[in-house]
């Protein structure tokens, strides 16, 4: 019995041992995030509160149904914020984003890469573009991705009257969702479940890569959200 009891204590003190690794880690890791913009010379707080520098949108935003907004805020070390914002506004809403602190040659060649033109707009435009999209996508039930509470640090509460810029959002004056190429079946399902939930039947419209779906799944999917 006392080596069974031994080899009992030994037995939890191990497993101890490693819940108390797995918890360094993570709180390490914690660290180490919220501390990852001091890398690059900078603070939350220095983001946030650093001189606007420009803002540029997808000149076929619009039309295309999707598209990207950029913001950068020119840090005291030379190098510039930069909030890239991936708009739907067909549907999504602030659909992706991202921030990144890096040097203009970087964020000029990046410009360069996108898949259309960017045009220059002004601060408080961007911003109530941006804003008006997630109220937009929230509306319909969708939230921005995780990555947007990085990106928004280039961002700002406008004041009334700002910019009195009307956007419209939709496409024939109903939702018109899409399936990008980084939705798999189960999401673009939640999503189109999500409109029919929302909207009604007859209320949006749709386009799914049916190839990547069963061919079953339009009946499942409406008699499911009903």
């Amino acid at each position: 019995m006392g080596k069974n009891k031994k080899k009992a204590d030994a037995n939890r003190a191990r497993k101890q041992a490693r819940r108390n690794a797995k918890q360094k880690a993570h709180a390490k890791k914690r660290a180490v995030s919220g501390s990852r913009f001091s890398q690059f010379g900078a603070s939350r707080t220095a983001i946030r509160e650093a001189p606007f520098d420009q803002a540029m949108v997808s000149e076929t935003l619009f039309e295309a149904g999707i598209g990207y907004v950029l913001v950068t805020r020119a840090l005291d070390n030379g190098q510039i914020a930069a909030g890239y914002f991936l708009l739907d506004v067909h549907c999504l809403g602030v659909k992706d984003s991202f921030l990144a602190i890096t040097d203009r040659k970087t964020i000029e060649d990046r410009i360069m890469r996108m898949p259309q033109p960017l045009a220059p707009i002004s601060e408080a435009e961007a911003f109530k573009l941006i804003h008006d999209a997630i109220a937009y996508g929230r509306d319909l039930g969708f939230e921005p991705d995780g990555s947007f509470v990085d990106a928004s640090l280039v961002l700002r509460e406008l004041t009334p009257g700002e910019c009195d810029k009307k956007f419209t959002f939709g496409k024939d004056g109903m939702p018109f969702y899409v399936q990008g190429p980084n939705h798999g079946p189960a999401k673009a399902t939640r999503i189109v479940r999500q409109l029919l939930k929302r909207c009604g039947r007859g209320n949006f419209h749709y386009l799914l890569e049916l190839s990547d779906l069963p061919n079953d799944i339009e009946e499942p999917l409406i008699t499911d959200a009903e």
